[in-house]
């Protein structure tokens, strides 16, 4: 009985520990200025969840296309603690969470997202 138990506890346990893939909590937003570093300092992996119109005119560099990737597991990093940054169009726009989600139930533990994407990014400071 007392091995039942702890199988239980091994299999259904861990589960309750698994982050929520949904909720957003578990995405922390990253400036553009850290943006820009971690870009530079190649610390960083950018998926772009725009149309693939919008791709086309304008992206952050070195970001990849989201929807264009056949199979992410094999575009993402194999580091499961690689930081992974998601943006989409804008502060409204809520498209990156697709690529958020899906590298997180891919079990990557260290993603991000750029709210004021492509618009932010493209904006010049003043």
């Amino acid at each position: 009985m007392k091995y039942l138990l702890i199988l239980t506890v091994l299999c259904f346990g861990s589960a309750l520990f698994a982050a929520d893939c949904t909720s957003d909590a578990n995405y922390p937003e990253v400036t553009k200025s850290e943006l820009q570093q971690l870009i530079n300092e190649k610390k960083v992996f950018v998926l772009d969840v725009n149309s693939k119109e919008s791709f086309a005119k304008q992206q952050i560099p070195g970001a990849l296309h989201f929807a264009s990737l056949p199979k992410l597991e094999e575009a993402l990093p194999k580091d499961k603690n690689a930081l992974i940054v998601a943006y989409c169009g804008g502060t409204m726009c809520t498209a990156w969470k697709k690529a958020a989600i899906a590298a997180c139930k891919l079990d990557y533990k260290n993603i991000k997202h750029f709210k004021p994407g492509i618009t932010g990014w493209m904006k010049k400071e003043s």
